[in-house]
């Protein structure tokens, strides 16, 4: 089918990055069956050089249900690299991204295209559950501040509570045509989940809680081990995201412009919550924090300054002071308390 053709009838495409997950991936691609809709979106399945059977489940999905899975082999680049491949191959009005360890709820997820069809949005947040893999507990997420009164439609960023996780978006593709997202790199997320608000000017809310989210699943928990090993990709991100900013936040409505401060500052902070943890660590560690710290001042002192306020306890203005020569308790006791594990 020519491509320019098969858009018109697609209105939503979904990139299911796959690296050795044949666990659970048969229950993801499951979760996207609807056949009297098959010709409104595809699964694009990114496999990103599994070593396991995650190709030969998916190619029995692409076999069986040619008109909604297309099974994409690649080799291993992480992460980003599945979704800068899911973009090219992508041919939907909208694009999502559900990783290959969760699913979606099948019938939240019809009602979504229904809602995609008819929207206009740059933006569709929608709220989401979280499935712990231990206790089987599911919980429900709004994406909505608590006292928020908001209703479906049309949103203003002012009602969304914190920053918007992958989880919780639904990105209409040509504003994030041009976004590259790091490739073998931890945290791609934290760019995907901000830079395309530089370029959105609406949005739009769905009360549909879509995607499942799998949590405390030990294949999927962040070690203390990777946490250090690739504590500078986080830095690299900021880095990138805060010159975005720079060059263009002038130009951006108020409540965007706070938003993705607001999207750049939570990650600074969790850069530096992560430090805190390792500052005694070794000398390497502490001059890194230090050289971060005196970039941040230099390049934004609006983050600086407000990231060391909104800090817990205004912890990380007592590092300043010290030099960041010890760690207040509080560094410790809040990564104790997370022990590293996804949320």
């Amino acid at each position: 089918m020519d491509k320019e053709i098969e858009q018109e009838n697609k209105i939503l495409s979904v990139v299911i990055p796959t690296y050795n997950v044949e666990k659970y991936l048969d229950e993801c691609l499951a979760s996207f069956i609807i056949e009297d809709m098959a010709d409104s979106y595809e699964v694009l399945i990114i496999n990103d050089g599994s070593k396991d059977d995650s190709a030969t489940i998916a190619s029995k999905y692409e076999k069986d249900y040619p008109e909604i899975f297309k099974l994409i082999e690649k080799q291993n680049g992480g992460h980003g690299s599945t979704i800068n491949v899911g973009k090219e191959w992508a041919v939907g009005k909208y694009f999502m991204v559900v990783d290959s360890d969760d699913y979606v709820a099948t019938d939240a997820f019809k009602d979504l295209i229904k809602m995609l069809s008819t929207s206009d949005a740059d933006v569709v947040f929608s709220n989401f559950t979280t499935l712990d893999h231990i206790t089987k507990e599911i919980k429900n997420i709004s994406v909505l501040k608590e006292n928020s009164t908001a209703e479906a439609g049309k949103i203003s960023l002012t009602e969304i509570d914190g920053l918007a996780t992958i989880h919780a978006i639904v990105y209409k593709k040509e504003i994030i045509d041009n976004l590259v997202l790091p490739e073998k790199c931890f945290y791609d997320d934290v760019k995907y989940t901000i830079v395309p608000f530089i370029t959105a000017k609406n949005c739009a809310y769905s009360n549909l809680s879509v995607y499942c989210y799998r949590i405390n699943n030990s294949s999927q928990s962040v070690s203390i081990k990777n946490i250090y090993k690739y504590r500078l990709n986080l830095k690299g991100i900021i880095e990138e995201i805060v010159h975005f900013y720079n060059e263009s936040s002038f130009e951006l409505k108020d409540e965007y412009r706070d938003y993705v401060f607001r999207g750049i500052c939570q990650s600074v902070l969790t850069h530096y919550n992560r430090y805190t943890y390792f500052i005694l660590k070794d000398g390497k560690t502490r001059k890194e924090i230090r050289e971060f710290d005196d970039w941040l001042k230099n390049v934004s002192l609006p983050i600086y300054k407000y990231v060391g306020y909104e800090s817990k306890g205004k912890y990380l203005i007592g590092l300043r002071k010290r030099n960041f020569r010890m760690v207040l308790p509080y560094g410790l006791a809040y990564w104790a308390n997370k022990k590293f594990k996804k949320k």
